[in-house]
């Protein structure tokens, strides 16, 4: 579990790294909400009734799920209050968007899980650059190719 929580907070910090106006507040709510997040999922994934019950497709789903609300509903909740809205409807705006790549992520990560048993994490390292290079090289050309958009998205 330690090494969950160690990641979360690098996470924390490698989104915090980009944003120049970020507030030390901020900073500790977003590691907060991050380790939280990892921690639910990681006892979720680990739970034997979950595991009991089908395995560990069910435990990777329950995970997932439990990493997706524990991220999403208190940043939801926050931005809903701070800017007087309803944090119910914000998160629903924020599941619509993003629960998808979350089951991607979930997916990816049984892929990995399966890769890292087969290869050891020396290939999954491999892969995992060689995917990284490859999407900064097709956000660089998209980006060179469509730059009115990327200037528009970057505006909101």
């Amino acid at each position: 579990m330690l090494s969950s929580l160690l990641v979360a907070v690098t996470a924390a910090v490698a989104q915090s790294y980009g944003s120049g106006k970020l507030k030390p507040v901020q900073f500790l709510f977003n590691t907060c909400t991050l380790m939280n997040a990892c921690g639910l999922a990681y006892l979720a994934y680990h739970s034997r009734l979950f595991a009991a019950h089908g395995g560990p497709a069910v435990s990777l789903a329950v995970a997932a799920s439990a990493y997706f609300l524990a991220n999403t509903a208190p940043v939801a909740g926050i931005i809903g209050l701070t800017e007087g809205n309803s944090p119910f409807a914000l998160w629903h705006k924020i599941f619509l968007w993003s629960f998808p790549n979350y089951v991607i992520g979930a997916g990816l990560a049984a892929i990995a899980s399966f890769f890292v048993t087969i290869t050891g994490m020396a290939g999954l390292v491999a892969v995992l650059f060689g995917v990284y290079k490859s999407y900064k090289m097709y956000v660089g050309l998209t980006e060179h190719a469509h730059p009115k958009a990327f200037a528009m998205a970057a505006s909101h």
